[in-house]
């Protein structure tokens, strides 16, 4: 390497305390080399073990454990132990539930608490406005913020998912699909469902599902990231090898992201 240039790259790094380097994969993640820790950032899985069927519900699981209604906060939560990174010296950070559809991926970066949502979710009670064309339930404004218009699956507890792409005209029987084969409809979802030659009856159907505390739930990529700030956690590392490792998480081969300063 040219001096002039080693020199000039030995002052810049000096001046940073390092080099910025970044290392991902998967859960425990192994480092060599680090100086000072910029980031840890963890990110969302989901994953459903079996193929959903409206009389046979598949649970989808994330990171944190199950997805489930909670009737009394009318919410939907991660039923399972918190996910937590330890690092090598003790220290332990706790993160959001998670999730990931199609290989879009919620974020945590637990030291400055910024958490980025790429993925929402949908329940459904029964009360919603669907219309009814050859067995297809459609509904407008269905989704908030829009579903990612290209070709992806969301993930449903008791329907198959198919392409958002997909034209209405080719879905196939006990299937669902979030958003629409243009831009124009990316706020719809769209189940086609024969057992239900009415509205009524769909609704009905599925205003029992909720009140068994078993409704149907649609996780579905949004068009653009949503970012929230929850307080940061303190993580810190030792000269040398370091080991971050995902810990009491109910899916294994979790993603994450240590960004750090090299020694110069």
């Amino acid at each position: 390497m040219n001096s002039q240039l080693l020199l000039r790259r030995r002052i810049m790094m000096a001046a940073n305390g390092g080099t910025d380097l970044v290392a991902s994969g998967t859960s425990p993640l192994t480092v060599n080399g680090m100086k000072s820790l910029t980031y840890v950032k963890l990110f969302g899985q989901c994953e459903q073990n079996g193929t959903p069927a409206p009389d046979a519900p598949v649970d989808i699981v994330c990171n944190n454990g199950v997805l489930k209604w909670d009737s009394v906060n009318q919410r939907v939560y991660a039923d399972g132990t918190a996910e937590t990174i330890a690092d090598d010296m003790g220290g332990t950070a706790v993160a959001r539930d998670l999730l990931s559809v199609s290989g879009y991926s919620d974020s945590h970066s637990v030291m400055d608490g910024v958490v980025t949502r790429r993925v929402a979710m949908r329940v459904l009670n029964g009360t919603e406005n669907w219309s009814i064309y050859q067995n297809t339930f459609s509904l407008v404004n269905a989704l908030t913020g829009n579903a990612y218009f290209g070709r992806y699956r969301c993930l449903c507890s008791h329907y198959v998912s198919i392409y958002a792409s997909t034209s209405v005209s080719e879905m196939y029987d006990k299937t669902i699909k979030a958003g629409g084969s243009n831009q124009v409809v990316r706020d719809r979802l769209y189940i086609k469902d024969s057992s239900h030659s009415t509205a009524e009856s769909f609704k009905g159907w599925l205003a029992s599902e909720y009140d068994n505390g078993t409704p149907v739930i649609v996780v579905y990529v949004l068009e653009n990231a949503v970012e929230e700030v929850v307080a940061g956690q303190l993580l810190t590392i030792r000269q040398g090898t370091n080991v971050f490792a995902i810990t009491q998480a109910s899916l294994s081969g979790l993603e994450m992201e240590v960004g750090y300063k090299g020694r110069p």
